[in-house]
């Protein structure tokens, strides 16, 4: 009987010791605030989308309207909120954001408290 318990525990022990490993190694999947925004990503209104803005990894970003004229911009991302400052502009503007869809959406909320949605591209 203590020979069939040693095993038991000893099976146990090493079905424990098989399923931690697994664990070792294992990297934090959730992206950065910044990672969230680096990308492409589409200005739908409905389900069209009507423009364009990409994210660089620098601080730097290209936003195309319908007609595909590119706005230059820089933007820092801090505390839940975004503050872009258009080309040629020395007013940055600040924005409320959040993510959803599994970081797939980017809803973007104006001063006017309307919400712009854009979706990963």
């Amino acid at each position: 009987m203590k020979k069939q318990l040693v095993t038991t525990g000893f099976i146990f022990l090493l079905i424990s010791l098989i399923i931690l490993s697994g664990c070792i190694g294992e990297e934090n999947n959730t992206p950065s605030e910044l990672e969230r925004f680096i990308g492409t990503w589409g200005e739908t209104y409905g389900t069209e989308i009507v423009g364009n803005v990409t994210f660089h990894e620098d601080g730097t970003g290209t936003a195309y309207s319908s007609d595909n004229f590119p706005e230059a911009f820089n933007y820092n991302i801090s505390d839940g909120k975004i503050t872009v400052t258009q080309s040629g502009s020395e007013e940055p503007t600040t924005y409320d954001y959040f993510f959803s869809d599994n970081y797939n959406t980017l809803n973007i909320k104006s001063i006017f408290e309307i919400v712009t949605i854009y979706k990963k591209q």
